[in-house]
């Protein structure tokens, strides 16, 4: 299964994944390939690093399911990681990823008859304060900063007025309830999408 973690920079999407890498059995990261530099906070597996040109030679020839370009950096995803982690039941791949491409995602598993081996999670964003400290420590400049808090509120609200059924996360408790809570509603996931394969109906439906 899939699971995809978005929202906005320092919501704390990486915390985040990095805990349900230690925590969840069979999971790992569904690599993105990007343009940008190293962060000493990238989860290892999280991204593999190219030049521009050899992005641009794997976009011309159709190795992405698709490409977004914040901040001025490209991010793919490949095809072909998508398809390998939506055929293995037992596996948890984890990805990080900005609101517009989860529909896409959604849409492409949808397309294979492979829905319902997706969940999608929204971290929404701390006070501005918060927010900003964290930023902060990260490394952002103080530009990046000030964009990055600009844009938290408008992600957040497309995020609530989406058609995505995202499952909002407020990231203000500590760490280990919101993981707790996470993993939670993955278990249910999982058990409810075995219920059916092995019996035609989840747990929930009616007798």
């Amino acid at each position: 299964m899939i699971v995809t973690i978005s929202g906005a920079g320092g919501a704390g999407k990486t915390t985040i994944a990095g805990w349900l890498l230690k925590l969840l059995p069979n999971s790992g990261m569904v690599p993105s390939y990007t343009t940008r530099a190293s962060r000493s906070s990238d989860i290892p597996g999280e991204y593999i690093y190219i030049s521009k040109l050899k992005f641009k030679i794997f976009y011309i020839f159709g190795f992405f399911l698709w490409t977004v370009s914040p901040y001025g950096y490209s991010h793919g995803t490949a095809k072909k990681s998508v398809n390998k982690i939506l055929k293995q039941d037992s596996s948890v791949g984890i990805m990080l990823l900005f609101g517009n491409t989860v529909g896409t995602l959604r849409e492409y598993a949808k397309s294979r008859d492979r829905e319902d081996r997706v969940v999608s999670f929204y971290v929404v964003s701390p006070p501005r304060e918060i927010l900003k400290e964290r930023l902060v420590n990260r490394g952002e400049n103080q530009e990046s900063i000030e964009r990055r808090l600009s844009d938290s509120h408008r992600q957040d609200s497309e995020a609530m007025s989406s058609d995505v059924p995202y499952i909002f996360i407020r990231n203000d408790e500590t760490i280990d309830i919101v993981v707790d809570q996470i993993i939670k509603h993955i278990s249910d996931h999982q058990n409810d999408y075995l219920n059916k394969k092995l019996f035609g109906r989840s747990l929930g439906d009616k007798l």
